[in-house]
């Protein structure tokens, strides 16, 4: 007998081997994603480590903030940024700011999704005791990676 189609048995195990293929392939995207978001965190962290800086080159203190608004108005009232600070790349997520000793040192700080794959190089966690925001916390564990300068 000459066969020249396909049954249906084969129809669904190619269907299902392709299924399989499939998620698989999503899920490498979204840890690929997670990644790709949390570089953008810490390199957004670091630039506005650099106006941060130049705001204490200016004024000899740092700027008294209760939040990324505050801290992004005094950098524009400063002359120090022309526009936005960086945001979250997930909507409704956040950056967070808190000036610590009397404005003569600061964190930001932003939440990790992956933390245990993306935690930058030797990280420990700057010391949060002396801060403005009673409540701010940088875990040893990454799950927020924190940004100070003393």
């Amino acid at each position: 007998m000459n066969k020249k189609s396909f049954t249906l048995v084969e129809l669904l195990v190619v269907i299902a081997i392709i299924g399989i293929l499939a998620t698989g392939l999503l899920v490498g995207l979204g840890t690929a994603r997670k990644k790709a978001r949390d570089a953008r965190r810490i390199a957004d962290l670091r630039s506005v480590q650099s106006s941060l800086e130049a705001y204490y080159a200016q004024n000899n203190e740092y700027p008294a903030a209760t939040s990324w608004e505050d801290l992004e108005d005094a950098l524009k009232n400063a002359g120090i940024i022309t526009s936005q600070l960086p945001n979250d790349p997930l909507k409704g997520w956040s950056y967070d700011y808190t000036d610590c000793d009397g404005k003569q040192r600061y964190i930001i700080r932003a939440q990790l999704e992956d933390p245990t794959h993306n935690c930058p190089p030797n990280y420990s966690p700057p010391d949060t005791s002396g801060c403005s925001d009673p409540n701010f916390d940088c875990p040893a564990d990454c799950s927020w990676v924190c940004i100070s300068f003393k």
